[in-house]
């Protein structure tokens, strides 16, 4: 909406518009047929606004403040401009995207990290432990006792380390 329109849309709702701000309102309208449709819908609404009037003589009347139909007409631009995705930057909804970013970063890192690390294992301790025989210190025995064999083997891979 132009400044035109915002500074006279009021006087002329009203029908106090007058002299020469009237001829140049109506110029105005001339040459913009978009406004004349818009202005057209504030006369409608200014006429429902009209039916809820109280008469006169009863308790209260209404009459709406100075300044009204501008701060009506401020608010429908405001949300008209406003895409539907703003929502989504809300500060609220914009820290809790921004720590759920970093928390899958860190997930993904810890993950890339874990599985990329080499083998800390040596990859020659079977083929030593089957290839070499154990030295005479250690007295490698197999046999029916469980224990026994279990700590012999310990024994024997951590001596060939």
């Amino acid at each position: 909406m132009d400044d035109l329109m915002k500074e006279n849309l009021e006087d002329h709702l009203a029908g106090m518009l007058a002299g020469e701000r009237k001829g140049e309102f109506e110029s105005y309208l001339a040459k913009h047929p978009k406004a004349t449709e818009e202005l057209a819908r504030f006369e409608e609404s200014a006429e429902l606004l009209r039916e809820l009037r109280v008469e006169d003589g009863d308790e209260m009347s209404f009459h709406p403040a100075p300044g009204f139909y501008g701060r009506v007409m401020r608010q429908v631009d405001d949300e008209r401009g406003v895409p539907f995705w703003m929502v989504f930057l809300e500060p609220f909804l914009l820290r809790r995207l921004a720590f759920a970013s970093l928390m899958w970063l860190a997930l993904l890192g810890s993950y890339i990290v874990v599985s990329s690390s080499p083998d800390s294992r040596n990859p020659h301790v079977a083929e030593h432990i089957l290839t070499r025989p154990p030295t005479p210190e250690y007295k490698v025995r197999l046999g029916p006792d469980l224990d026994e064999n279990r700590d012999s083997m310990l024994s024997v891979m951590l001596a060939a380390k």
